[in-house]
């Protein structure tokens, strides 16, 4: 079975290429993005196939309301963390709970050629 990087890499660029989006650039490992204001929820969809043809596994804060049925499923696991706007120390919470399940999550520096945790 191929690896789901790959996978969503190829969907990705192929993606981008039938919208004739052209990446310039690259995009980090590590950092963070802040993405607004928000033009539409299509910002998400544009976002994840940028950083998915580049390799990189984002986390993404979300407004918590989204996350119901299908389509909270669909945000979980593409790297979705609710965002409860109300309660900045639930944010928090979320934050460090999705660092705690997934490594990738962790900031990484890079010296002399190898990734470090950081």
């Amino acid at each position: 079975m191929a690896h789901p990087m790959r996978v969503r890499r190829t969907v990705a660029r192929g993606l981008l290429r039938l919208t004739r989006w052209r990446l310039v650039g690259q995009v980090p490992e590590s950092g963070i993005l802040v993405g607004a204001p928000h033009t539409s929820q299509w910002d998400w969809v544009a976002m994840l196939m940028i950083a998915w043809a580049h390799g990189v596994r984002p986390h993404v804060l979300v407004a918590d309301r989204y996350f119901k049925g299908l389509v909270g499923w669909v945000l979980r696991h593409t790297g979705g963390i609710p965002l409860d706007r109300s309660s900045p120390g639930a944010t928090i919470r979320a934050l460090l709970v999705a660092a705690e399940q997934d490594d990738a999550f962790q900031a990484r520096h890079r010296r002399r050629g190898h990734a470090e945790q950081g």
